[in-house]
């Protein structure tokens, strides 16, 4: 469990740096759960956009909980094209990220997902040992190493 806890620190830390986007992801998700009237809204969006995987229910990540960042943003994806249509059905929706902040989540949905993975996996083991942990935080410096080459700029900020 002190692995997998270690392995969130870092994640949260590194948040840090998109953290503006994450925001109004965030914001976005605390929004349309706030009320029954704003979650009618966008159903109906869900409806107008169309051709949506609404098989995940939005989720909010929580600072205490695991993988709850990556999680958040595995349903938000998903609605995309419903959020930006929110934003002009619904006056009061005023958390729309840009286009430039969707990517943004986009990118740390994928640089999340071997942490998601790592985390489960060690989670899921009952019987631990240390090699067992050196194979899952190679594989977290595999993909720390190789992120520091990436052309985005985000994506190489919170790697370093």
């Amino acid at each position: 469990n002190c692995s997998t806890h270690v392995l969130n620190l870092i994640v949260k830390e590194r948040q840090k740096v998109c953290s503006k986007a994450l925001e109004k992801i965030r914001d976005s998700v605390i929004y349309v759960r706030g009320s029954e009237s704003r979650m009618k809204k966008f159903k109906e969006c869900i409806e107008r956009v169309g051709g949506v995987d609404t098989s995940a229910s939005l989720c909010l990540d929580v600072p205490t909980r695991l993988n709850s960042t990556y999680l958040m943003l595995d349903s938000i994806i998903k609605y995309r094209r419903v959020f930006c249509s929110l934003h002009f059905h619904d006056e009061n929706y005023t958390y729309c990220p840009s286009v430039e902040e969707w990517k943004i989540g986009e990118k740390i949905y994928v640089f999340l997902l071997p942490f998601y993975e790592t985390t489960n996996l060690i989670l899921e083991e009952s019987y631990h040992t240390s090699n067992f942990y050196f194979l899952q935080v190679s594989k977290i410096q595999c993909v720390i190493l190789a992120s520091l080459n990436d052309d985005d700029g985000v994506v190489k900020e919170m790697t370093e």
